[in-house]
Formats: structure tokens, sequence, C-alpha cells
């Protein structure tokens, strides 16, 4: 990282909109990597990961993270009462991809000779304007669940989802029973992911877990 993706950084944190962080990290792992790659076919953990390795080539591979744990006592600082803060060392060589515990068919079958095959959300998926437009957890989630979708195949012939329009893949998506998108689902859940655990004990003797496995947590270091 130079000082213009450093720049790129301040500018996102600044405009504090989740669509512009995104979009800046897509932009300076695209300026850092030495390798001609289309960034927009990445799965979006392997962009998350290579932005968290060539910040901790490029800057530092220890980072301070600061933890309000909303559960705690309140305690009194000069006039008012507030929740302590928990600061912490994150040692980013430590980041992982975390695959989920079981595995979950990539494939689920519709019929005899039908199904759907499902893929990794790639980074493409961000560049979708309804998902710019989200305002709600539930619409962003279903716009990722959008991107999942590989193929449907019916006996020996198979049907691409690439080139059909956002329209056409809604469209679908509501023709779908309920079990069948429930499996969906379970498949979005259990993507793999970056990951890092911090664990501290608040004033109340309570033992917490804080995990970071979203783009943004780190994002912010």
């Amino acid at each position: 990282m130079l000082v213009k993706e450093e720049k790129i950084l301040l500018m996102a944190k600044e405009s504090q909109d989740t669509n512009s962080i995104i979009l800046a990290i897509k932009q300076i792992v695209n300026n850092c990597i030495v390798d001609k790659i289309d960034i927009n076919k990445l799965a979006i953990f392997d962009l998350d990961y290579l932005y968290v390795k060539i910040r901790a080539n490029s800057v530092d591979t220890k980072v301070m993270l600061s933890y309000v744990d909303e559960d705690d006592e309140p305690k009194q600082k000069g006039d008012k009462m507030e929740l302590p803060t928990y600061n912490f060392s994150v040692d980013l060589n430590d980041v992982t991809v975390k695959f989920p515990d079981e595995k979950v068919d990539n494939v689920i079958k519709l019929g005899p000779d039908s199904g759907l095959k499902l893929k990794y959300p790639e980074v493409s998926v961000y560049d979708s304007p309804k998902l710019a437009k989200a305002q709600t957890a539930e619409a962003i989630v279903e716009e990722m669940i959008a991107g999942i979708f590989d193929s449907y195949f019916k006996g020996n012939k198979v049907y691409s989802f690439k080139d059909e329009t956002r329209a056409s893949i809604d469209k679908f998506i509501d023709g779908l029973d309920l079990e069948t998108y429930n499996k969906v689902v379970s498949y979005f859940n259990n993507l793999p992911k970056i990951y890092y655990e911090v664990k501290f004990t608040n004033s109340k003797g309570q033992e917490r877990t804080n995990v970071l496995d979203k783009l943004t947590d780190f994002f912010t270091f």
C-alpha cells in the first residue's frame, strides 16, 4: 500500500458508508496485487483475506482494536456513567479463512434429473445497484443470495445464470418452494469467511468472545 491507497481508506472511513468502504477495498486490492487477475471474479472471502494480508505487509501486522460490551457495568467517568472500553492487540498474521465445520452441498436436487448448482458469491456482487441502495440487513442478505446461483440443470442440459438479467434471477428465486429456498439460505449461511476471535472477561466477570468475520471489521484498522 502506498500513500494513495491510504488516502482511499481515509476517504471511505469518513463517508461511514458500507458500499464506499467495500469499493475502496476493491480498489486497494486491485492496485496492490502483482498478478493480473479479475478482482470481480474472486470469491468474497478471498478479497477479504487479500486485503488483511496487504494491510499487514504494508503497514503493520499488529493493530489495536477497541470494544465495548453493552451488557457490562457502567462506571463513573467525569460527570457521567460510561461503559468501560477494552483494548486489544490483534495480530493480522493470525487471521484465517474459516470453512464450515460441516460441508453444505452446493447442489440442490429439485427432481429426479433436475437441480440447482450454487457457488461462492463473487466480488462483482458488491457492484449491484440494489446492494448499494439496500437499507436493511434483510435486503443486503437477499441481494447477496442472488449472487450464489451458478446454474440450473435438467437431464443433460445445463442453464447458466451467468448471462441472465437480475430480473430473471429474481423471478426464478420467487418461484422456488420454501424447502428449496431454505436449503439455499443454509448454503449461504455456511460460506467460508475470514475469522479472528478476541476473548476477554468484562467487569461483571462474564467471559466474552468478539468475532471478527466481516470485511468492515478489518477495514477500520
